[in-house]
Parts: structure tokens; C-alpha cells; sequence
């Protein structure tokens, strides 16, 4: 009889059931689903947790090291281990919730873009790859992304209806590395934004280096025709990879993204880089940034020399800078991308047309002639949001939307 095949849980191709590894992904146990985890932990535990409970005159056992936040502020709750992301941090969504726990999960990358992170949002949204680290342990496939699909899933509540958006931080679990098969963790004690003690590198020969004493340093930057230019110093052992970016000053934690990074290779100190100033949203707005650039020792030496592989802290540099940008407004960014949010969760194909409600949503709208269905479409164009939506003129129901000012489906 033939073996009956069940979704993988990260991108869900069909696999075995007995599969321990999706042949597509690389996710560990795909046919795993996060219920089957609670109960059987709930299994083992139980028996477990009564055999050891103290005598009534006994001092308490000592459990393991909880998961220990990676960044300053982060609640238990907010951190994900394994961490199959490059960033940091990372925002989760569920987009177009049709029940509990059932939707689109995806994920905003430290470049503004969203990202699918399950099968249901492959074709609506850019593929993970960018976002997603590939598994030091093992050749070919990535960390196991199921973790972030399921906490992304978790904020789907009914039909039509998800939990705000959440950022998740990396994760540590004493004993274990970040792909969850051994190579203890640097173990942390006390908060996690205290000052770490020196700590050194061996150098293959008798010398060593204080990592305290590494740094970056932004000694320039410059706008100039919609690039951000300018010059870095560092003395880590090179080469290594970074992050630099330009990020809007004041975003809260539940703001959208406003800015944009590139991966950069630093051969020689000081080095040049160049961020251009459009995001996948289009240009960035005027306004106050800072220019970041960031280490992460996770990846960021692994095609450098064997001492900048050992370093094992974060390493980063800010520099304020005032952006021209677009011209448009970083608030009237944000009320635009919001409002194409708010179309991609709530306007169907299908719905009933209701021009007098959008228009109060998105602001007035123009009307426009559709090239290619002429005799049974029109085209409403919202400059504010900066939106198109067809309509059926036969069935007055929406047909498609589609970002910018469009005239063909």
C-alpha cells in the first residue's frame, strides 16, 4: 500500500511521514507539527517532573539554563532557538488569515521586504533565501525555519482577523548551538546588555588580540544622487562581511521598517561602501537616519582569516545623517505603506465593489481605462496609496489590485 505523504511544515512539498529531513528545505522532521512537540512533552515530562520532585525537607533541584535572551530588552517570549535568520531580529506576520492558526506567515528582513516563510505565502511574497541562514553544521540545507513559521502562525486568530505583528530576537539554549545539535553556547550571566569582560583570540602564532579593543568606526557619510557614499574603519582581521544600512531614527518596536542594508566585504581599512536610498518600497522619505553597519561573528568571517573566525561578539558603528530622499514624508510613507497593507489583507477578488467605503479608507481616487479587458473592466488608481484596483463592470465586484498606477490587469 502506498505510503501516504504529509505537507512539510516549512514549505510544504510533500514528504514521508517517516522523512527526517525535507529533500526540498532541509527542515528537520517536516512532517512534525508544533502539537505534536506539546504533547509529547507533555508525556515525558509529567512522569518525569513527579519522579523528580524534592522530599518535603529536600532543597530543590537544579533545572537547566532557560533560553537566554540576545538582545537588550527581549522577553523570554520574544526569542526564537534554533535562529535560522542572518538578521538579529526579525518581524513575523500572518497575512490573510482564513482560522486559528491558519494563514500566510512571513517575515520583514533587515532590508524592509517581506518575505515568505510557508508554503501559503510563496506566491505572494519574495522568497526567503536572503533572509534565511544556511545550517553551518551540515552542507546544503538551512537552519530549520519551522520555529518562525509557527510562531508567525500563532498570530493568526479567525478568518480575517491576526494579532499585531511581533519581533522575535535570537535565541540561546545553554549546551546547545543555534542549529540545535550540540557545541555548547558561550554561556551569559546577568543582564544581557551588561559589559562583557575582555576576552581574547589566539593568533597562530604565540600573539593574541583583546577583543574588547575591536571596533568599527563610520568616519564619513554623504548623500549624493540617491546613494548614501561614505568611508569606514575598522581593525578587525580582514576580510570580513557586514551589514551597513541607513534606518529612519526614532522607529518604535511596532513600526514598519523605513530604510535599506547591503552585505558588504571590507578588504582593506579604511573601505568605502555605497547604500542606495530606494528600498523595495521605492525611495526612502527625507528625514533623520543613521547609518549602521554591523558584524554578526555568526557569519560574518567565515571566509575570513581563522583569528576573525574565532571572535565571538557583535561589533557595530552608528552615524546620524539627514536624508533629502524622495522628498515625500517619512509619516506619509508610513500611512502609504499601511494603506497597501490594509488593500493586500482586506480586498478579495470577488468583493463586492464599494467605492464610497475605499475612498474613505485610501482617499480620493482617479479613474483609468483598462488596456487589456476593456469591454468589462475599470481601473481605479488611489495616488495617495498608491494603489490600483480593477473592478468588474458586469458583476461590480473587485477583480485584482495591483501596487502603482496601472492600466492592465
Amino acid at each position: 500500500m502506498a505510503e501516504t505523504l504529509v505537507p512539510c511544515r516549512a514549505c510544504e512539498v510533500p514528504v514521508s511521514r517517516s522523512a527526517r529531513a525535507c529533500p526540498k528545505c532541509g527542515a528537520r522532521d517536516p512532517a512534525l507539527r508544533w502539537w505534536h512537540s506539546v504533547v509529547g512533552a507533555i508525556v515525558i515530562l509529567l512522569p518525569l517532573s513527579m519522579c523528580l520532585m524534592p522530599a518535603r525537607h529536600e532543597a530543590p533541584r537544579t533545572t537547566a539554563a532557560p533560553v537566554i535572551p540576545a538582545a537588550e530588552g527581549a522577553k523570554a517570549q520574544d526569542t526564537l532557538y534554533p535562529w535560522p535568520f542572518y538578521a538579529q531580529s526579525i518581524w513575523l506576520h500572518c497575512r490573510r488569515p482564513i482560522g486559528p492558526r491558519n494563514g500566510m506567515a512571513t517575515a520583514t528582513g533587515a532590508d524592509g521586504r517581506e518575505y515568505a516563510l510557508n508554503g501559503a505565502a510563496r506566491a505572494h511574497y519574495a522568497d526567503p533565501d536572503p533572509i534565511w541562514r544556511d545550517d553551518p553544521t551540515h552542507a546544503g540545507p538551512k537552519v530549520d525555519i519551522g520555529g518562525a513559521i509557527d510562531r508567525a502562525l500563532s498570530l493568526c486568530l479567525e478568518r480575517g482577523r491576526a494579532a499585531p505583528p511581533i519581533r522575535v530576537f535570537r535565541g540561546w539554549a545553554t549546551g546547545r548551538n543555534e542549529t540545535g545539535r550540540g557545541n555548547a553556547a558561550p554561556a551569559v550571566t546577568g543582564p544581557v546588555n551588561a559589559v562583557a569582560p575582555p576576552t581574547t583570540v589566539a593568533l597562530p602564532s604565540t600573539q593574541t588580540i583583546d577583543q574588547s579593543a575591536l571596533f568599527m568606526r563610520i568616519v564619513s557619510a554623504r548623500e549624493m544622487g540617491g546613494v548614501v557614499r561614505g568611508d569606514l574603519e575598522t581593525n578587525i582581521p580582514l576580510p570580513v562581511e557586514v551589514m551597513v544600512g541607513v534606518v529612519l531614527q526614532g522607529l518604535g518596536d511596532h513600526d514598519r521598517y523605513v530604510g535599506h542594508s547591503v552585505r558588504l566585504t571590507i578588504t582593506q581599512s579604511p573601505q568605502s561602501f555605497s547604500i542606495p536610498t530606494r528600498s523595495p518600497d521605492g525611495p526612502l522619505p527625507a528625514g533623520a537616519y543613521d547609518v549602521e553597519v554591523d558584524f554578526y561573528p555568526r557569519w560574518g568571517a567565515q571566509n575570513g582569516p581563522p583569528v576573525a573566525k574565532a571572535i565571538t561578539r557583535e561589533i557595530s558603528a552608528r552615524r546620524a545623517i539627514t536624508l533629502g530622499g524622495s522628498g515625500e514624508s517619512a509619516a506619509e510613507m508610513r500611512w502609504r505603506l499601511e494603506a497597501q497593507e490594509w488593500v493586500m489583507r482586506n480586498v478579495f477578488p470577488g468583493n463586492p465593489w464599494d467605492a464610497s467605503a475605499l475612498e474613505r479608507r485610501l482617499g480620493p481616487s482617479e479613474r483609468l481605462a483598462v488596456t487589456n479587458r476593456t469591454a468589462v473592466a475599470v481601473g481605479f488608481y488611489y495616488p495617495r496609496a498608491d494603489m490600483t484596483i480593477f473592478v468588474s463592470t458586469a458583476l461590480n465586484e473587485v477583480l485584482a489590485w495591483r501596487k502603482g498606477r496601472r492600466t492592465a490587469i
